[in-house]
């Protein structure tokens, strides 16, 4: 299997880290991975993860960051985009989440990484 370059949006450094060993352990091959968020800040302060935050609040800013042109830059530039909020979001607060309309298409080689 070719060296797959894994795009990750997450809440914090630490799952985005168990995403990644996860990924290598089940496909048996590392990849190449980009921390889309949380980015550490260039304070470099413990904690201070720049501009959107750490958090299911910084994954929904990230992602409502992402639209148009941004959002198809990072689909084009990656094999797979994985972006994840823990569980315990869903019990205590309410989400709103729009359709998903994308204002482009995306090649269907782009969508071949599917796990």
């Amino acid at each position: 299997m070719k060296r797959l370059k894994i795009g990750i949006v997450a809440e914090g450094p630490t799952d985005s880290l168990l995403i990644e060993l996860l990924i290598n352990q089940l496909l048996q091959t590392e990849h190449h991975y980009l921390e889309l968020q949380p980015k550490q800040s260039k304070t470099g302060h413990s904690g201070d993860f720049g501009v959107y935050g750490g958090g299911w609040k910084g994954v929904r800013a990230w992602c409502q960051s992402c639209e148009g042109q941004k959002l198809k830059a990072h689909f084009l530039q990656l094999d797979l985009l994985i972006i994840h909020i823990d569980a315990d979001v869903a019990c205590g607060v309410r989400l709103i989440v729009p359709s998903l309309a994308l204002p482009f298409k995306i090649p269907a080689k782009h969508w071949r990484n599917v796990l």
